[in-house]
């Protein structure tokens, strides 16, 4: 397909674009008419090898040389060259077209754009697919060199049935020598139609989008939460071990919660896997691991998560029918043993196991890392063997398999330990694995020779990527039959034996690609995608392991239990789908506003909600009101309750009859999901029919008023009733009544406000009518009696109740010192200030009010802040719980607090300082806390210091300060100098003045350097604690490395490994070699000495990532 215009390389031609003529090939301009051409007959590409039945075992081998054989054959079969003509390609020309909705070819084009199509393409079924490599050319006939050529692999189908591209060369360029031979464009393509379009390795040629696992392979896989792709692998590999399945569906699980019982949340993975149309889920497993969401996203290591699953579902196996199944199946025994040369002395003892970790570093393949695993060991020398008795004695150590289980799982140590660089790497190494593999020779001598050691590969994980992340998936021979699948997550697809096996040696990857001349290059690149556990099984027990489990094996209470959930969530798909058919109707009666004591009438969100037709009435809704409420159809009015402008929901009108009678679809406000109404019941006695008489009637004349009373002295806000007035009539013509509903006397005063919204409570006079205080249908009054006079109330009148209950907020307290545990739980108002916060925490603790600090609570790293409160005159709680980020977001509802030895505003008037004291050995022993005043100076913190530290001074008896940063000597304080801006949270280190240093003699020494910790990763990093250290003038550098040692007391064999650099303040470390030198010669002032050896590994807090343990919880 030949066209002009600007379509993008990869992108299928667009729908009103025609396709190519059945039959032989046809090019055309895109969009014109089209052209027959010279050229050779396209042939058909091959349809998809049929899926035939897997042979049988003994004709395996066989089947796989025969296909090898056929190999070149059916490549010469697959591939053609094919050469088009464009004849009298200038005169092509628009007007050639019969419809035209754009310029075409090759006016108002200045580049060609070039297309392969399947001709046959509507012939073939809906989801028929074609994979092929193409090479399109451009053919220069003068120079091959400015031949154009372009390669891609598409897999062609019904919605992609062309591909090509664009710009494939200038239409000017076009017009230089050699492209156009008598007015004829050539167009060289080669072919090769993929045999295998449905499933491949290395890359993936089918395009996945309609892709069914279950049609096409049988199987389905596992969806991928994130990062559980290594789960899935273990999962598939596990299911597929019939003995294991047929284990875990015997577990007894009728009573288990479905979220916390992990066999129950197993059977049912297993369950969907092996009956359920499509790919699987599995937050119910990891729900029942005790996993929330975010370790779904943590990556673990398979073989690590094989171990613990696998013991946990041993433990809970015990008691049942399905006790011991796991040590059956996996469990083997190895015999080690230590046999001395010299002296008749033997020890050995048996262990278990449950999979073997071979090397691979070194290593050829399986057997190597065997031998390698079972190879004899002398120990001599320095290691030689404790023979009790014997003394120390020369001793060949070595093991053997005693037994072996008949699942073999082999862990290929692929991840190992830099310990010069403290950190793991991924060795990609090619190291190649059997199909069979015979372990007779790794048994030890009196092994049971009946149970033959011979194996077959069953399953492969695979690792791709490297240490820092990856992917995992599995290939799996599911039964006795030759055929492998692939699982990766949901996707299963059938695999050749070549992609099982070569596919996961590792090891390089040489490919030969064309570029765009069309000359071949060779790349090569190592392999990250290789094998990372083996799964064998004992050749003579194959079949019986395998065996499927059959339907009527599982248990009858598991199958109701999964088909009604199946059932469930399809009623809720259902549910979903024709959700929008229905709309919510929220319906408030009487006794949701008498039971609310806060603002407005209630909360409509948490009224009954109603799940109704949108075609379906208010009238026939009556009826389903009746049989919820108890209230008869006839005896039920409807008002309606749209939301103010204030944003509270309010009655307004009644429905009318007609309204009622009309779909709720057209009664909904636009945009709105939900209709809220308040159900009035009718007070009119019982046996009354007449409708006149059942509701009060609701005129212009007439209002609904909600009315409530506010009790000062028990602070608690209620309904007493609604009640229909005269607009005309005063407001205070209601007392009397209210009154007789409060029990008070008739002549009792009541004070009145109108509540207009939960931030507007205003009072009103009973002397003015409803109309006259703009009250209507809906409004809210509030009563009280006047509060004494002489009353200590904390909210006296109504106004202030409101405010409060608005502001009002619940907080737990900490103690700063066990910050996990909730130590009493207040209910406080958002605008109390700090010294009223601690005011009503002092009276939970027994403790004095201004002797308490607070600290607030850090919701990222779910700890204190580093800082607490700083006390301002106009601080609100509300400021104390805010994020600092976005002050109008609440942060959350936990404060810290310290009981302080000292008032707090002298804490801070003063200034508390942080001291790490170090002893000799350059090891920190305690940290002090120094309060001095704000301007004091460092020679203030060093006699507080002696003064607490007092005998533990066995030196000098001086004390200097330090300022070390990124563990780095940063600055040596002078005792002159203030202590502005240094704060409690700055931690100063204070070691007592060595001898040599305070005795200095200008003639003997040289100078004081200083001494830190490194390692390289690749640069250097520093770590541990620093060092200032005395050089005498001419000291050998030995003599200072001897020093060295004895002021950090290192071991001799753990110094031996250390290696010293000088290290610039910029510029490349220098390696010091040279025992004879005197190293402060050759030092300058801001180059250091580095002691370079292995750090310790740093233990994690909660301000740094710590490496994610795997843990089941369930």
């Amino acid at each position: 397909m030949l066209g002009f215009g600007r379509k993008k390389k990869g992108q299928p031609k667009k729908e009103n674009e025609e396709d190519a003529n059945k039959g032989s090939p046809k090019l055309e301009a895109e969009g014109a008419a089209k052209t027959e051409l010279n050229g050779r007959q396209s042939p058909k590409a091959e349809d998809v090898p049929a899926k035939d039945e897997p042979k049988d075992e003994d004709e395996e081998e066989e089947e796989e040389e025969e296909e090898e054989k056929k190999k070149g054959k059916a490549a010469e079969e697959n591939t053609g060259h094919y050469t088009w003509q464009v004849a009298k390609f200038s005169k092509l020309r628009a007007n050639r077209l019969p419809k035209s909705s754009r310029p075409v070819a090759p006016l108002y084009n200045d580049s060609l754009a070039v297309y392969l199509a399947v001709a046959d393409a509507k012939t073939q079924p809906p989801d028929w697919m074609r994979t092929a490599n193409f090479t399109i050319s451009i053919i220069n006939h003068k120079d091959a060199n400015k031949t154009v050529s372009k390669a891609e692999l598409h897999t062609f189908r019904a919605q992609e049935m062309d591909w090509g591209f664009n710009g494939m060369i200038g239409y000017a360029e076009l017009r230089e020598p050699g492209y156009l031979v008598d007015d004829t464009l050539h167009i060289n393509v080669e072919i090769e139609v993929k045999k295998y379009a449905s499933y491949s390795s290395g890359r993936d040629w089918v395009s996945w989008a309609n892709w069914d696992s279950r049609k096409e392979t049988g199987y389905v896989g596992l969806k991928n939460q994130g990062a559980t792709c290594y789960m899935n692998s273990l999962l598939q590999a596990l299911y597929h071990i019939g003995t294991f399945r047929r284990a875990v569906y015997q577990l007894p699980t009728q009573n288990d919660l479905p979220t916390k019982s992990i066999p129950l949340a197993l059977q049912r993975v297993f369950y969907r896997v092996q009956f359920g149309p499509r790919a699987v889920g599995t937050k119910e497993l990891t729900a029942s691991f005790g996993w929330n969401r975010r370790d779904s996203f943590v990556q673990h290591d398979v073989q690590e998560l094989n171990r613990v699953f696998c013991d946990n579902l041993e433990e809970k196996m015990k008691g049942t029918l399905s006790e011991g199944i796991v040590e059956k199946l996996f469990r083997g025994k190895i015999y080690n043993y230590i046999k001395c040369i010299n002296v008749a002395y033997e020890s050995s003892r048996v262990e278990t196991f449950y999979d073997i970790s071979l090397d691979v570093k070194g290593m050829k393949d399986v057997h190597a890392s065997l031998q390698h695993y079972c190879a004899v060991e002398t120990l001599s020398g320095d290691n030689k063997y404790d023979a009790g008795s014997h003394g120390l004695q020369d001793a060949n150590k070595g093991c053997f398999f005693q037994s072996l289980p008949p699942v073999l799982e082999l862990h290929l140590k692929r991840f190992v330990y830099d310990f010069q660089r403290d950190r793991n790497f991924k060795i990609n190494d090619l190291y190649e694995f059997p199909p069979t593999l015979n372990m007779r020779k790794y048994m030890a001598a009196d092994a049971d020779v009946s149970i033959k050691p011979l194996y077959r590969l069953y399953a492969v994980l695979v690792h791709s990527g490297d240490v820092h992340g990856g992917h995992y998936y599995a290939y799996v021979r599911p039964t006795t039959k030759m055929q492998w699948f692939k699982f990766d997550d949901e996707r299963v697809t059938k695999a050749r034996k070549k992609d099982v096996f070569e596919g996961n040696f590792g090891g390089d990857i040489t490919r030969t690609v064309r570029n765009a001349l069309g000359k071949p290059i060779t790349t090569t690149y190592p392999r990250s995608a290789n094998a990372y556990m083996l799964l064998y099984i004992r050749d003579d027990e194959r079949e019986q392991i395998l065996r499927p489990v059959d339907r009527e094996e599982i248990p009858k209470h598991l199958e109701e239990r999964f088909e009604q959930e199946e059932a469930e969530k399809a009623a809720k798909k259902k549910e979903l789908a024709e959700a929008h058919l229905y709309l919510k109707l929220r319906v408030a009666t009487l006794r949701d506003f008498e039971q609310s004591h806060d603002a407005d009438l209630c909360d409509f969100e948490q009224a009954k909600e109603f799940k109704v037709k949108k075609t379906s009435t208010l009238r026939e809704f009556r009826a389903v009101a009746a049989e919820e409420f108890g209230i008869p159809a006839a005896r039920q009015r409807y008002w309606t309750c749209p939301a103010r402008r204030n944003r509270t929901v309010r009655p307004d009108e009644p429905y009318t009859p007609k309204e009622e009678d009309t779909p709720l679809e057209k009664l909904v406000k636009r945009g709105a999901l939900d209709i809220k109404v308040f159900l009035e019941a009718s007070t009119a006695p019982e046996g009354e029919t007449d409708e006149a008489k059942l509701f009060a009637p609701h005129t212009d004349d007439d209002a609904i008023m909600f009315f409530k009373y506010y009790d000062p002295e028990a602070q608690l806000l209620r309904l007493v009733c609604y009640k229909f007035v005269k607009v005309s009539d005063k407001i205070g013509s209601v007392i009397p009544h209210l009154n007789q509903l409060l029990g008070f006397p008739s002549d009792q005063e009541l004070l009145l406000f109108e509540e207009i919204k939960p931030t507007m409570v205003e009072p009103l006079k009973g002397t003015d009518s409803f109309a006259e205080a703009e009250l209507a249908n809906g409004d809210i009054i509030c009563v009280q009696k006047p509060p004494p006079g002489n009353a200590t109330l904390p909210r006296p009148l109504a106004p202030a109740h409101y405010a409060w209950m608005l502001n009002r907020v619940t907080v737990k307290f900490r103690d700063l010192g066990a910050p996990s545990v909730d130590v009493c739980v207040l209910e406080l108002s958002k605008e109390m200030t700090y010294e009223e916060v601690v005011g009503q925490l002092a009276g939970q603790l027994g403790h004095e009010a201004g002797k308490i600090r607070l600290t607030q609570h850090s919701a990222i790293y779910n700890k204190p802040r580093i800082q607490p409160i700083k006390t301002m005159p106009k601080l609100l709680l509300t400021d104390m719980l805010a994020n600092p980020y976005n002050p109008k977001k609440l942060l959350g509802d936990i404060l810290y607090y310290e009981k302080l030895d000292m008032p707090l505003a002298e804490l801070e008037n003063n200034k508390l300082l942080k001291v790490e004291w170090f002893n000799d050995k350059v090891q920190p022993v305690a940290t002090h806390q120094v309060l001095v005043p704000k301007t004091s100076l460092f020679s203030d913190v060093i006699a507080k210091l002696k003064e607490a530290l007092g005998p533990a001074l066995t030196g000098t008896g001086e004390i200097r300060l330090l300022e070390v940063q990124n563990h780095r000597i940063y600055r040596l304080l002078k005792p002159e100098e203030r202590t502005t801006g240094y704060t409690e949270y700055t931690i100063l280190r204070a070691e007592e003045v060595p001898e040599e240093d305070l005795n200095k003699d200008p003639k003997a020494a040289s100078k004081t350097i200083q001494v830190s910790h490194v390692f390289r990763d690749p640069h250097v990093s520093n770590f541990g604690h620093p060092f200032h250290l005395a050089i005498p003038k001419n000291e050998r550098f030995a003599d200072t490395k001897r020093r060295i040692q004895e002021r950090l007391a290192v071991p001799d064999d753990e110094f031996a490994t250390y290696k010293f650099l000088i290290v610039p303040w910029i510029g490349k470390p220098v390696a010091v070699e040279d025992d004879d030198a005197c190293i402060a010669a050759k030092l300058d002032k801001s180059d250091y000495l580095g002691l370079e050896h292995k750090p310790p590994r740093r233990a994690p807090n909660a301000y740094r990532r710590k490496e994610e343990q795997l843990v089941i919880k369930g």
